[in-house]
């Protein structure tokens, strides 16, 4: 009876009897000869237990001669790494090949007597790719092996380690140590799972070759071999592989009721979210049975967590001599945080009427993304989950931006958010989602727009709304999170100089008050007199005294000699430094004569109504500078307060 152990540092291991339902005797009274085809499963998984799925597996009945073996089955594992096939195994017995793995992953083949009862394999895949050049050590070990018992019958245990060739050119190898012996013998072994015989043999180019130690202990002693494989290669390559075979045997004549404690950790899973929850499972190898008869196996305790913890059965079932049973749990993690429990396996020897217990102990932990606010200044929670979040002030049509970030602090999986916000005039707020890796930080971008129908949005004349809010829901960082978006907008007006020509009698060129249509920006009106485009325009100039203009839409006399130091808001808003709240008052208050000539004094202070498609806003000007030239070029600088909108 052959059996495959886990073994230290080699790249490819094959446990051949995962479950005692492997390899054990129809004779058994336990069981009845079938009549009818059985279940093969082949799990296929890495050496850390991660299932491996869509990999060929290939099944051929080793009882036909090679010339005419062909193909019994072909199968693709399946997400949780499984390969099932159907067919008949005699009663007696009958060998077969499986053939699992492709050009990535390294090819192994696995041989085995399968007998009468459900089997399942579990293969685990790891290769190991050779350079062109260089030295390696590597130690192939086989634990727990039975040495003869006491009426002959022998046990036979394998590992092996898979090598690809990483050259681009043929590899020959040679190979010294010492010789087969009915004890232990190393196999070489070719991809399609046929023993190489030639010594020196050939690996090819990208090829590989699979070391297999087989094992069949004549004593209860520790065997250790030491081989050399030397390959060469065109181009100078050579390669040196220095192996250790070592295996253990112990003598099963004794009878041991083992007492054993088993820890199987499965690490981290993802459980949340919910749609991409995670499972690990792990064939748990119970204690070989070491007496002359059969143990019977019973599983009598379930993990508590039956959902998170899911065990194959166990029950009654009967381990010959040399054998084990085994069972297979699948950890499904629903919640974040770790996990613990315990089954109990319980090993009763009928002849010895003894029991014993072997505790399997469960450890995993449920992973997933984890949302974290990142600290701001400006965003404040009061209560929980509920926050302010001020982006400060704006000025009166521009725009403000910030941002409210998060970070995915969990320990695994994508942390997905979405926000919602409430239809608000001048807001808006992207991306919808975010997706954030684990250890990144992801943004919503908040927009205000300082907009003329944001800011007054009753129009020109009436009081300006200042503070504009807007609600803001974000959901994915645990529970809802509810955040008032504040922004105050400045509607105070900005003090520039703008100076005014016409040029000769026949073209007027005036100042466009509003920013919008080009604030700063000398135009030309060519029809001043009947169709006036800009808001004030030159008719004539005496220097130093006064200015003949015309307004498009209506002015009012405010102050006279007024210093360039007193022509500011905070003192004309507060009535200070010569002013009075009245006339402060007065620049955006009734009534405005209707846009005739007006003659304008240096020094003076002038409210201008400006009108743009029926919306009203006011500018407050001082004469700067008046000047006229001889060849009849009129000037006219004013410094210029704009908008002077009353706030709340």
């Amino acid at each position: 009876m052959m059996t495959h152990h886990n073994t230290a540092f080699h790249s490819l291991r094959i446990m051949g009897i995962a479950l005692a339902t492997l390899l054990l005797s129809c004779q058994s009274p336990m069981e009845r000869p079938p009549t009818e085809a059985r279940d093969v499963v082949v799990h296929v998984q890495t050496d850390a237990g991660t299932p491996v799925e869509l990999l060929p597996v290939e099944v051929y009945d080793l009882s036909v001669a090679p010339d005419a073996r062909e193909r019994m089955d072909r199968e693709i594992t399946d997400q949780a790494g499984n390969a099932y096939f159907r067919f008949v195994i005699p009663t007696t017995g009958g060998r077969f090949r499986f053939i699992v793995g492709n050009e990535e992953t390294g090819i192994t083949t696995l041989d085995a007597n399968l007998l009468c009862r459900d089997t399942l394999m579990v293969v685990e895949l790891l290769s190991e790719q050779l350079p062109c050049s260089g030295s390696i050590e590597r130690t192939l070990r086989i634990d727990d092996v039975c040495a003869p018992l006491a009426n002959g019958e022998r046990f036979t245990d394998s590992t092996q380690v898979i090598f690809r060739n990483g050259c681009d050119v043929p590899m020959t190898y040679t190979l010294s140590g010492p010789g087969d012996t009915p004890a232990l013998s190393l196999l070489v072994i070719d991809a399609d799972g046929n023993v190489v015989t030639d010594r020196p043999f050939i690996v090819p180019a990208g090829g590989q070759m699979t070391l297999r130690a087989v094992a069949t202990p004549e004593d209860s002693v520790l065997y250790s071999n030491e081989y050399v494989l030397t390959g060469t290669g065109a181009n100078q390559a050579s390669m040196t592989i220095r192996l250790t075979v070592e295996v253990e045997a112990r003598n099963c004549n004794v009878c041991v009721c083992p007492e054993d404690e088993i820890i199987i950790d499965f690490g981290s899973i993802q459980s949340l979210p919910e749609a991409e929850r995670g499972e690990s499972a792990e064939v748990v190898s119970l204690p070989r049975n070491s007496c002359l008869y059969d143990r019977i196996d019973d599983l009598v305790k379930l993990p508590t967590t039956a959902d998170v913890f899911a065990v194959t059965e166990l029950s009654a079932l009967a381990v010959p001599p040399g054998a084990r049973s085994a069972v297979t749990v699948t950890f499904r993690p629903n919640q974040l945080g770790s996990y613990r429990d315990t089954l109990l396996v319980e090993h009763f020897l009928p002849e010895e009427q003894r029991r014993c217990t072997t505790r399997v102990i469960l450890l995993g932990n449920g992973c997933g993304p984890a949302c974290e606010i990142v600290e701001d200044r400006r965003l404040v929670e009061d209560p929980p989950n509920r926050f302010d979040f001020d982006m400060g002030r704006v000025r009166v049509y521009e725009g403000g931006r910030d941002v409210i970030c998060f970070t995915n602090v969990g320990d695994c999986g994508v942390l997905e958010l979405q926000q919602d916000f409430l239809e608000t005039p001048g807001f808006t707020v992207s991306p919808p989602t975010l997706s954030i890796e684990g250890g990144e930080t992801g943004c919503f971008t908040v927009h205000f727009d300082a907009s003329d129908e944001v800011v007054w949005p009753e129009g020109h004349g009436r009081p300006a709304k200042t503070e504009h809010s807007m609600p803001l829901v974000i959901n994915g960082c645990g529970a809802r999170k509810d955040v008032s978006v504040r922004v105050v907008v400045d509607t105070l007006p900005v003090l520039f100089s703008r100076c005014i020509y016409r040029w000769d009698q026949n073209g007027n060129y005036g100042y466009n008050f509003t920013p919008v249509g080009g604030k700063g920006e000398d135009r030309y009106d060519p029809d001043a007199l009947t169709s006036q485009i800009t808001d004030l325009v030159v008719l004539a100039a005496r220097e130093g005294v006064d200015a003949d203009v015309r307004i498009r839409s209506g002015w009012k006399f405010i102050k006279s000699g007024v210093t360039e130091v007193q022509f500011n808001y905070t003192d004309m808003s507060s009535g200070s430094n010569g002013w009075t709240r009245a006339e402060f008052d007065a620049i955006t208050s009734d009534p405005f004569a209707p846009g005739p000539t007006v003659t304008l004094d240096f020094r003076s202070v002038y409210a201008i109504r400006i009108e743009r498609n029926g919306v009203y806003t006011y500018a407050c000007v001082r004469v700067r500078e008046i000047s006229a030239d001889p060849d009849g070029k009129f000037k006219l600088c004013l410094d210029v307060l704009y908008p002077m909108i009353k706030e709340n």
